[in-house]
């Protein structure tokens, strides 16, 4: 219901009121709706912002995301870079392996920069592709294929070298190796690797742990790293002089039996058949020729094996083949070509194998898992002892030969030559209890000189006596002297009294010891009374020999069992016969003597193991193993005494 006003002037009084909060509420109005725009607009331009704060923060989000996708890229780029760059390294060092050519390096620059033009294309590559994931090739290039095989050829050396099914191609500057098919850059340094036993390049051989290397620097360096203790032992030098020529001798007569020819003869006409000389598919040549560094070993094996001074030339003009020539390395690949595969691999090993199982097959360096045994034939066990001052044999020095060559004396045989100081019984029976020790009693020609018919006759009833002993093994020493220039009397008595030795022996059937010292024409008269008083098969042993070639074939040709003693007399300039018949006629009736202590050896005092260092000239002269020498003149000496 519509108010209703009392007055007029309450009607005014309102209505202005009306109007005046009116016009305030005007100005009011539009002050707040200013505030009101002025706020909305600062609204606004809030959103505003905070819109471009918003995409400022999604563009700077966006950005990093963007730029850790770069490092992401880059850190990939440099990672796989990198993988290259030791893939690289590794091939560098595995080359430096394998081809024998690639020097040792001490930093991975250095290893690089020999390579350059190689190393900047795998960077190229590596650059190029980079959005291509590296995975692993189904099948392997030809170049991985030849690694792969040299890495297995080097951890397993019982697997010899064969050619690839698939034929691999030769990088630049190599050619292929008619053996293995392999590419070598550097032809020597990989037949001295893969192909010859580690010593045969001497000067660059480690002779402490048997192994070869490309280069002398190298070989240093590993004994600097490896073992600067022994440095002395692993260098090639004069104390390696006698082995490495023993395994040179061990190595040629191993390739001669290999090929079932003879030695040194048989394998010089089988390398004369092989028409080396200007053969193409060798590498060959006419004017082929010693390296610098093998000059000096040839030299050295000419000398100690007693050969004439060699040629530098391996081929004379006529194509003619010397022994020496055998130590060229092109020569020795070649004849190792013709060999099959187990037994190029046995010729790199058989010193080693030798060593494992005690074969006989090569020379000393590696010595068989002996002792080898060794026998003197002929020594004076009651002088020895005076001169030494010795209660027995076994106070002796070996004089360190059981170190050096692994051997051991079996057996010895004692000669007693002067009846008036034979040993008693109980001074044999001391002397057996070496059970090496076996007696000989006999008179010796020097003895005979100096005493009476009456005294001889008794001194043969002693030994007549004496030779009864189960025990002896052997009649003597017994024979002719004339060194000291006995009277015709003499002489004859010496004849008489070497007569009645000698069919004692026959009596006894025992073994005779010959003694013969003097000129050709008293070996005549010695062999003549050999003749005329023992059966063709009856068992003599001629002690320290000295006669001719001529005495040693008519007696080696009218007794069957007789055998003649080498003593230590070899190494000297006096009896060049020695060496003479030994080379013409070998080692198939020798036995070895020490005949201690009358004949030094070296200016020391004589001693039963000198016969070890006769042996081992014996073995020189021949160009055989010691111990084959050392079988052979053992076997003859139990067949003349039955030991």
């Amino acid at each position: 219901m519509a108010k209703s006003w009392s007055n007029e002037k309450e009607m005014e009084e309102v209505y202005r009121q009306n109007y005046e909060d009116l016009d305030y509420d005007e100005d009011v109005d539009e002050g707040k709706e200013d505030v009101h725009l002025e706020t909305e607009q600062e609204d606004v331009w809030i959103e505003q912002e905070e819109d471009i704060h918003q995409e400022s923060e999604q563009e700077d989000i966006h950005q990093e995301t963007e730029q850790e996708d770069v490092r992401i890229v880059i850190r990939e780029k440099e990672r796989r870079r990198q993988e290259k760059e030791d893939e690289r390294y590794h091939q560098v060092m595995r080359e430096a392996d394998e081809d024998l050519c690639v020097p040792m390096v001490i930093t991975k620059k250095q290893e690089l920069e020999m390579d350059q033009k190689k190393y900047q294309e795998v960077l190229k590559a590596a650059d190029e592709d980079m959005g291509i994931p590296i995975v692993a090739r189904s099948k392997p290039t030809d170049e991985e294929q030849y690694h792969q095989m040299v890495k297995e050829a080097d951890e397993d050396l019982g697997i010899p070298l064969t050619t690839p099914d698939v034929p691999v191609q030769c990088p630049p500057k190599c050619k292929p190796c008619f053996i293995c098919q392999l590419p070598m850059k550097h032809p020597f340094r990989h037949t001295a690797k893969f192909h010859l036993p580690w010593y045969v390049a001497a000067e660059s051989a480690c002779f402490h742990c048997k192994q070869q290397f490309a280069q002398v620097t190298m070989l240093i360096h590993h004994i600097n790293n490896v073992h600067p203790e022994v440095e002395s032992d692993a260098k090639f030098g004069p104390d390696k002089y006698q082995m490495w020529v023993q395994l040179i001798n061990g190595l040629l007569r191993e390739l001669a039996r290999i090929l079932e020819v003879s030695y040194p003869d048989g394998l010089i006409h089988f390398v004369s058949c092989l028409n080396i000389p200007g053969n193409k598919m060798y590498g060959a040549s006419q004017n082929l020729t010693f390296r610098t560094e093998e000059v000096f070993l040839a030299d050295i094996f000419c000398q100690i094996n007693n050969l004439s001074k060699f040629n530098f030339n391996i081929f004379d003009n006529f194509g003619q083949t010397y022994i020496h020539s055998l130590l060229h390395w092109k020569i020795l690949k070649i004849v190792i070509s013709k060999l099959t595969a187990e037994q190029q691999n046995m010729i790199q090993t058989f010193e080693e194998q030798k060593d494992r199982f005690g074969l006989f097959s090569g020379c000393l360096s590696t010595k068989p898992t002996g002792p080898l045994m060794a026998v003197d034939a002929h020594f004076h066990l009651d002088q020895l002892m005076v001169k030494t001052g010795l209660t027995g044999i076994h106070e002796l020095d070996d004089m360190d030969t059981s170190d050096l060559f692994k051997t051991k004396l079996s057996f010895l045989i004692a000669k007693y030559c002067n009846p008036a100081k034979f040993p008693s019984s109980t001074e044999r029976s001391e002397i057996r209890k070496d059970h090496r020790i076996r007696l000989s009693f006999g008179m010796h020609p020097r003895i005979v000189n100096s005493n009476s018919t009456s005294t001889l006759d008794r001194f043969f009833k002693n030994l007549t006596s004496i030779l009864a002993s189960s025990k002896t093994v052997s009649v003597g020493e017994c024979g002719l002297d004339t060194t000291d220039r006995p009277n015709s009397q003499n002489f004859q008595k010496q004849i008489t009294y070497f007569e009645k030795q000698l069919n004692l022996a026959v009596q006894k059937n025992l073994p005779v010891v010959v003694h013969s010292r003097g000129d050709n024409n008293l070996n005549l008269s010695t062999l003549t009374s050999l003749v005329n008083n023992l059966p063709r098969n009856h068992k003599i042993h001629w002690h320290c020999f000295t006669g001719t070639e001529q005495i040693f074939e008519s007696a080696s040709s009218h007794f069957s069992n007789i055998v003649f003693g080498v003593t230590p007399f070899i190494f000297t300039d006096k009896y060049p016969s020695i060496k003479q018949f030994i080379c013409n006629k070998g080692i198939n009736r020798i036995v070895l003597e020490s005949d201690a202590p009358y004949i030094r050896y070296k200016e020391q005092l004589a001693n039963p193991y000198t016969v070890i260092f006769v042996a081992h000239e014996i073995s020189k002269l021949l160009l055989i193993p010691v111990e084959e020498v050392l079988a052979t003149t053992t076997k003859n000496s139990q067949m003349i005494y039955g030991c």
